[in-house]
């Protein structure tokens, strides 16, 4: 992997500095944007739905491209529900999903992470609630997406850059009333 952000061809040697490198820059991202000062964890929920219901209609039809294309745009979604509050949830440890998971159909995976997501509106929504509620639910769907990819024959540090790409150049800025104000 080339690091685009620098354009120098520096190769990233492990996967876990291109862990670290690839939420740096989504970080960045959102920041630059207004995302992480004007949303909230409730916001970025919201987003993570859309997402969740664009992988399952991506998975039903079978289409490899939208699959990762989603994958990388739910993780964005769950990056910025750590930025935008929580984020001493720190980042979901990166782990293979375990057999349970390996057994279940990828459209059975993606109704899991829409499944787990009312508990996550929950917790973002009532102040003082349990945020280990909330991190349990950020967990569990990266390990849904880590498993989908798997059967998918995708990589999903792959689909993690990839979203980058696609979003790095948008311009626009979230302003303080929730409205994101696009730039030509």
């Amino acid at each position: 992997m080339v690091d685009s952000e620098s354009g120098e061809g520096q190769t990233l040697s492990t996967t876990e500095e291109r862990e670290k490198k690839i939420e740096s820059l989504v970080m960045q991202w959102g920041k630059d944007r207004g995302i992480l000062e004007n949303s909230t964890p409730f916001g970025q929920l919201q987003k993570t739905l859309e997402e969740s219901v664009e992988l399952l209609e991506a998975v039903l039809h079978e289409d490899v491209l939208d699959i990762e294309d989603a994958i990388g745009d739910i993780w964005v979604t769950l990056v910025m529900v750590r930025g935008c509050g929580c984020e001493s949830l720190g980042k979901p440890p990166c782990c293979e999903p375990d057999d349970a998971l390996a057994d279940m159909t990828s459209a059975a995976l993606a109704r899991n992470i829409i499944q787990r997501l009312p508990a996550m509106f929950h917790e973002a929504l009532v102040p003082g609630e349990d945020i280990d509620e909330l991190w349990d639910c950020c967990k569990q769907i990266e390990l849904y997406l880590q498993a989908i990819c798997w059967k998918w024959n995708l990589n999903y540090l792959e689909a993690k850059y990839a979203a980058y790409e696609q979003i790095k150049d948008r311009k626009g800025y979230l302003r303080p009333d929730g409205v994101f104000v696009k730039e030509a």
